[in-house]
């Protein structure tokens, strides 16, 4: 037998008595867990059809035998009398928008974005549903009122009407649709807000290296406002004539104002530098932690002796456009204002575990985890950059990216929102069958009774009953339904 329990907790006008749910078909998936789940009205229905908006975004919970089988949150719920039917769902919800827009230009224009649109209400009801959509050119202004007319459109659940294929009679049928707390992670945009220093906009200078005493090394400062490993660095530069030694690039402690002892180092030969200035990566093999609020320095310097016909050129903004640094260079003797800044890159990179905490972190309102109560995400030996070119992706986007990075070892990560609404990660369990499915798909334990749905076999390898094939399978998708009970989909 199992129990339906659905928590009312939103502010909307509760209905008069509980209904008697029953669930008709119930899925989970990995990575994920709970997916999606039906059910429908046992008995008659005498509420007011508008009154079940009041479930929308409530938790859900399926017990079989006392045990959590299913949970989630209402997506939307159904009612239809005869062929008419009404539905309340939070499909398409926005309360959080904004909108991409190219300025017209030379080449198109740059893209920007409008400063986000909110509507508190929605928000406090319901959580934080984030919208952006792009137009393909347009003023400040026109994209603003976009960007408010569409909050205004999508910022509550809508009501849709329709006809329904098949006839209830005089009686009524009542359907709600509920989703797995894992999707909640798809309703924010998510991009970490650590790990990078730049000033990345070429100014139009490009200043010698290595061909005259005066241009010994060039070096530019910079402060990290929170702690991170720099991975990686770049500098825009360019070789002129063909240099046989190589440049090389150095993360530097602070020396009282100047570099001082090498933190990190790369070197890149010269003849492989191309001969026009463009974008080369230093990635660092062992990543030195840089310290919030220290100063550090990136500096440049060729390995051979200096040569006027065979040097490097290093890109540099003469304005001194970034604020959080200066630069300078050395004549071999002393090291002295540049009169600009280097164009230059420092990203940080950090453990693949870290960032799915960071990504998931609980209670954080309009954050990603605004719907979890924990993280629990082991540290994987697999480090990848903090920072994101482009715009901010789809949080869950985001999280699979990272389990698909897998451990240090080449295991796969495997994650998924326990009853207690937690995220937790692990890694993907070696391939020992823990249950059976014969050869319609059901899942059964190892003596052969029906698999109980209080104990998830989504992430677990099941052998084959009637001796089909002797490799395991790794369950990724489930399915029940009161027909056919607890089936293996792939």
């Amino acid at each position: 037998m199992l129990g339906v329990a659905l928590a009312q907790v939103n502010q909307l006008p509760r209905l008069a008595a509980p209904l008697a749910w029953q669930p008709t078909r119930l899925t989970w998936q990995t990575p994920g867990g709970p997916w999606r789940a039906e059910f429908e009205v046992a008995g008659t229905y005498g509420e007011p059809v508008g009154a079940l908006q009041a479930l929308l975004g409530s938790p859900v919970t399926v017990t079989a035998g006392g045990q959590p089988a299913w949970w989630g949150f209402v997506q939307s719920v159904q009612v239809q009398r005869g062929r008419a039917a009404i539905q309340y769902t939070l499909d398409g919800l926005a309360n959080r928008v904004a909108v991409r827009y190219r300025r017209g230009g030379p080449g198109g224009g740059d893209w920007q974005q409008t400063p986000w649109a909110a509507e508190a209400a929605s928000q406090a009801r319901f959580g934080v549903f984030e919208r952006v959509i792009s137009l393909a050119e347009a003023s400040p202004e026109q994209a603003a009122a976009e960007r408010d007319a569409l909050l205004a459109r999508l910022a509550w659940p809508c009501e849709r009407a329709s006809v329904a294929p098949e006839s209830t009679g005089a009686g009524w049928a009542v359907r709600l649709q509920a989703l797995g707390w894992w999707h909640s992670l798809g309703r924010v945009r998510y991009a970490p807000a650590v790990g990078l220093v730049e000033h990345p906009r070429p100014g139009g200078w490009l200043h010698p290296l290595g061909d005259a005493p005066a241009q010994t090394s060039l070096a530019q400062s910079f402060t990290p406002g929170e702690m991170w490993e720099a991975g990686q660095a770049w500098l825009r530069v360019a070789r002129s004539g063909s240099p046989a030694d190589a440049l090389r690039v150095e993360l530097c402690a602070d020396g009282g104002g100047v570099p001082g002892a090498a933190l990190a180092a790369v070197e890149l030969a010269g003849a492989a530098l191309p001969g026009e200035p463009a974008w080369v990566a230093c990635d660092f093999v062992v990543p030195p932690e840089l310290r919030a609020g220290a100063l550090y320095w990136l500096a440049a310097r060729r390995t051979g002796a200096l040569d006027a016909a065979n040097f490097y050129r290093v890109s540099a903004d003469p304005a001194a456009g970034f604020a959080g640094g200066a630069a300078k260079r050395f004549d071999g003797a002393a090291w002295t204002a540049l009169g600009g800044d280097l164009n230059f890159r420092v990203g940080g990179f950090e453990d693949t575990g870290l960032q799915i905490r960071r990504l998931a972190a609980a209670g954080v309102p309009g954050g990603p985890g605004q719907c979890l109560t924990g993280c629990f995400a082991p540290l994987t030996g697999v480090s990848r950059p903090l920072w994101r070119d482009g715009p901010p992706r789809p949080a869950q986007v985001e999280l699979l990216d990272l389990l698909a990075a897998g451990d240090s070892s080449g295991a796969p990560l495997e994650a998924a929102i326990s009853p207690g609404r937690a995220l937790v990660v692990g890694r993907q369990p070696d391939p020992d069958p823990v249950g059976l499915m014969d050869l319609q798909g059901r899942a059964l334990t190892p003596t052969g009774r029906p698999w109980p749905l209080g104990r998830q076999i989504c992430g677990r390898w099941v052998g084959f009953a009637a001796s089909f094939a002797r490799r395991p399978l790794y369950v990724t998708v489930a399915e029940w339904t009161p027909a056919e009970g607890l089936r293996v989909v792939a």
